[in-house]
C-alpha cells in the first residue's frame, strides 16, 4: 500500500469533515496497546448492488486500519448472493447462514441464531451491515444502515401495495434495532434527516460516514458484448443501476428520444438485463438500436465503462447515497444527475442536475453537457477535487472508530467526541489552492502541445524513452512521477512499459485521462481518495521537471526510493544550470520579474516565481547518495535541461534512514485541496 504517513501523500485528515475524528495512522490502535477484539459484521440480506460493493471494498480496509481486530463476517451462501468473499486474511473468518433470505428468516436469525453464535464465538460486539440491527441484542450493537427508501414518504413511491407493506414493515426493524443499538452509521445527512425525523431521539446516536470508493484495475480481457456496447455510436451515456422503479428508467429512456434528434448516433447504456417495459417503450420511440442492456457487470468492467463514456447519468428519484456517483467522480466521468438532496451532497459542483421527473429537462441537460466540451473538462476537474471526500481508507478509518467508541466504553475519555456531522462540515475551514497548483491549472487545457511537433519539450519524449530502454526491459513497471498531462506516460506505455502516471493537479490528470484513455496507462491525483498498491513496485521512477518547483527535495527523493524495488532506477530531468539560458533567467527573476507582474505576463512572472530549486550537478550528485540514490550518468551539457539517470542504492545506513521518513516543513505549501 502506497504510504500515505509522508506529508505528501497526506489529505486532509486531520480533521475529517464529516465525523471531526483525527484519521491519521492508527491512532485508535496506538492507544488501545496489544488488546484485541472480535467483531461480528451481519451482512446476512446483502446479495447484490451497493450494499455488496461497499461490504467487499470496506472489510479489507477495516483489517489494515484496525491490526488488534478479529472479524467474523456471516453472509448468505454463495448461491444466494451475487458477490464473491471479501479477499484472505487469518483476521477474517467467513460463516454462511442460510434459511435467512426472507424478512421472516432475517428476523430469526438476528433475534435468535445470531446472539447464540456470538456467545459461542465470544464475540465483543456485533455490526449489522445490513439496514436491520436486532431489537434485543445481549452484546453492544452498531448497525449501518443504507435504506433510504423505507424511510421517506411512501405516498410518494409508485410500488403496489405489497411492496409498500413490505417496506413499512422494514421501517419498523429498521428503527426498532436503531433504538437498541449504541450507534447507527449512515451515508450523507439527507439520510441522517429521514431517520431523526422518524425517531428524534437517536439524536446523539447516528453518524454520518461517507462510503470510500476503492478504484478497481480495470479489466485484462473484456466480453465481447460489452466491448461492443461501448464501442457504439457517440456520444454514450452510462447509467449504472439495478432495475426498480424509483430508479426512473422509463424517464430516461424518454429524454434519450430527444437526445437523438440533436445527436443521432448517441447510445444509452443500461447495466440491467433486457426489460420488457423498457424494450417497449423503446421500440415505441424507435430507439431499439440505441438503448443497449449491458446486463450485470463486475466491478473492474464498472470502472472500464466508466473510462469508455461521455457521460454516467444518474436519474434515479430516491437514494440513501448514490454509490455511482462517488465512482464516476474517482473514475474521471462526467456526470449529470437528479436535482435532489443526495445528489448534491455527493457530487456538489462536480455535476449538472435536471429534475428526475421532467423528460425534456434531462434531455436538455444532457445535450448541453455533451455539446460543451469545456464545461465536461471543468467537471471533470471538479470531480477530481471531490472524489478526496470518498478516501476508502478515511471511511475505514471512520467507521472503525464509531465501532471502537460505542463498543468500548474505555476509550470515551481518550479519542476526541464524534461532533455532529454538519456542526463539522460549517466549522471545517476554507480550502486553498498552492501557486504551484492554480499554475499549472492555468496550463493544463493547453499543455500537451508543448510535446508536439513544434512544442518547446518535442525532444523530452526520445532523450527519456532512450535512456529508459536503455536500463529498464520492456514490460516493466513505471512510474511518472508528476505526470502532466499524460505524454511522457503514455509514450512510455506504446513501448510496451506498465506506467502509472501521478500528479497533484486536477487538470493535468482530467487532461491525461481524457487523452489517453484507450493508452492502459493508469493515471491518479495525489491524494488519498485513491490508495494505490504500489509501495516497493516500480522497477523505473521518471520525473521529468518535477523537482525545480518543490521545496524540501530530499523528501520526495525518500519517497521514491520507498516506492521502488531494490534494483530500480531513476530518470529526472533537471534545469542544466551551466547553460546560458539559465544565468538568463536567473537575471530576469532577479531584474525583470517586477516589470513582468506589472506589465501582464503572468505566466512567465509565475514561471520565475515557481521554478527556483535549481541545483548544480555536484549538489545532485550529494543529495541523490544522501537519499538513496547512485547518479550513474548525466545527458544534456549542451542542453538547458539535464537528465540524470540514477540506481537504486542498497546500503544500511542509506535505508535506515530513508525507510523511516519524517515531516519537512517545506512541504506545507503542498497540502489542501491538492491532496
Amino acid at each position: 500500500m502506497l504510504s500515505f504517513t509522508h506529508p505528501f501523500w497526506q489529505g486532509r485528515n486531520a480533521a475529517h469533515p464529516h465525523t471531526g475524528f483525527n484519521f491519521k495512522g492508527s491512532a485508535t490502535f496506538a492507544l488501545l496497546g496489544n488488546a484485541t477484539m472480535k467483531i461480528g459484521i451481519d451482512a446476512v440480506g446483502i446479495r447484490h448492488g451497493g450494499g455488496a460493493t461497499i461490504l467487499l471494498d470496506t472489510i479489507p480496509e477495516l483489517l489494515k486500519a484496525r491490526p488488534d481486530w478479529t472479524i467474523h463476517l456471516f453472509v448468505l451462501p454463495k448461491n444466494e448472493r451475487s458477490f464473491e468473499n471479501p479477499g484472505r486474511s487469518p483476521r477474517l473468518h467467513i460463516h454462511e447462514i442460510g434459511h435467512a433470505r426472507s424478512m421472516f428468516g432475517r428476523l430469526l436469525w438476528i433475534e435468535g441464531r445470531l446472539p447464540r453464535i456470538a456467545k459461542r464465538i465470544g464475540l465483543d460486539g456485533i455490526v449489522s451491515f445490513a439496514n436491520i440491527g436486532s431489537p434485543h441484542p445481549r452484546i453492544p450493537q452498531v448497525v449501518f444502515c443504507q435504506q433510504f427508501l423505507a424511510l421517506t414518504n411512501l405516498s410518494k413511491v409508485r410500488r403496489s401495495a405489497g411492496d409498500n407493506i413490505r417496506l413499512w414493515f422494514l421501517r419498523w426493524a429498521i428503527l426498532k434495532g436503531a433504538r437498541s443499538s449504541e450507534a447507527v452509521v449512515v451515508q450523507t445527512e439527507v439520510m441522517r434527516a429521514a431517520m431523526l425525523r422518524l425517531m428524534p431521539e437517536l439524536e446523539t446516536k447516528v453518524f454520518i460516514v461517507p462510503s470510500g470508493v476503492a478504484e478497481k484495475p480495470l479489466p485484462e480481457t473484456v466480453r465481447p458484448r460489452i466491448s461492443d456496447a461501448l464501442a457504439a455510436g457517440a456520444p454514450r451515456f452510462l447509467y449504472a443501476s439495478a432495475f426498480y422503479p424509483h430508479k426512473n428508467h422509463r424517464n430516461l429512456i424518454t429524454a434519450f428520444a430527444e437526445v437523438r434528434k440533436k445527436f443521432p448516433r448517441a447510445t444509452l447504456l443500461l447495466t440491467i438485463e433486457p426489460q420488457k417495459e423498457l424494450e417497449e417503450l423503446a421500440r415505441c420511440l424507435s430507439l431499439t438500436a440505441n438503448v443497449l442492456y449491458l446486463g450485470d457487470l463486475s466491478q473492474s468492467e464498472i470502472w472500464f465503462a466508466y473510462r469508455h463514456v461521455d457521460v454516467a447519468v444518474y436519474p434515479s428519484g430516491f437514494e440513501s447515497f448514490g454509490m455511482p456517483i462517488a465512482e464516476a467522480l474517482v473514475a474521471g466521468c462526467p456526470i449529470a444527475a437528479s436535482d435532489l438532496p443526495y445528489a448534491h451532497e455527493v457530487a456538489g459542483d462536480a455535476a449538472v442536475y435536471f429534475d428526475p421527473g421532467k423528460p425534456e429537462e434531462i434531455a436538455n441537460v444532457l445535450n448541453s453537457v455533451v455539446a460543451d466540451n469545456p464545461h465536461r473538462a471543468e467537471l471533470v476537474k471538479k470531480g477530481f477535487v471531490m472524489s478526496r471526500r470518498y478516501s476508502i481508507i478515511d471511511a475505514a478509518h471512520a467507521f472503525s472508530a464509531v465501532i471502537d467508541q460505542t463498543l468500548r466504553p474505555e476509550l470515551k475519555q481518550k479519542l476526541p467526541a464524534l461532533r455532529s456531522p454538519a456542526a463539522e462540515i460549517a466549522q471545517a475551514p476554507e480550502e486553498t489552492t498552492s501557486p504551484l497548483i492554480e499554475h499549472f491549472e492555468g496550463v493544463s487545457c493547453r499543455w500537451g502541445d508543448n510535446y508536439g511537433p513544434k512544442g518547446r519539450m518535442a525532444t523530452r519524449i526520445p532523450r527519456l524513452l532512450t535512456a529508459l530502454a536503455r536500463h529498464v526491459p520492456i514490460g516493466k513497471h513505471i512510474l511518472d512521477f508528476g505526470c502532466g498531462a499524460g505524454d511522457i506516460s503514455a509514450a512510455c506505455a506504446s513501448l510496451g512499459y506498465q506506467v502509472t502516471g501521478v500528479d497533484v493537479v486536477p487538470g493535468m490528470i482530467a487532461q491525461a485521462r481524457s487523452r489517453f484513455q484507450s493508452s492502459g496507462v493508469k493515471f491518479y491525483l495525489c491524494n488519498a481518495a485513491v490508495p494505490l498498491e504500489i509501495d516497493g513496485t516500480f522497477d523505473a521512477i521518471i520525473a521529468s521537471s518535477v523537482f525545480e518547483y518543490i521545496a524540501g527535495v530530499e523528501a520526495y527523493l525518500a519517497e521514491l526510493w520507498r516506492l521502488s524495488t531494490p534494483k530500480a532506477s531513476l530518470f529526472i530531468t533537471v534545469p542544466n544550470m551551466a547553460h546560458p539560458l539559465r544565468w538568463a533567467e536567473r537575471l530576469e527573476r532577479n531584474i525583470a520579474s517586477g516589470i513582468y507582474a506589472r506589465i501582464g505576463m503572468n505566466h512567465r512572472t509565475q514561471y520565475l516565481q515557481l521554478s527556483n530549486t535549481r541545483f548544480s550537478s555536484r549538489k545532485w550528485r550529494t543529495l541523490l547518495s544522501e537519499f538513496g540514490w547512485t547518479l550513474g550518468g548525466e545527458d544534456g551539457s549542451f542542453s538547458p535541461l539535464r537528465l540524470l539517470v540514477a540506481a537504486k542504492d542498497q546500503r544500511d545506513a542509506v535505508y535506515r534512514r530513508v525507510s523511516q521518513p519524517q515531516k519537512w516543513p517545506e512541504l506545507s505549501r503542498l497540502q489542501g485541496r491538492a491532496q
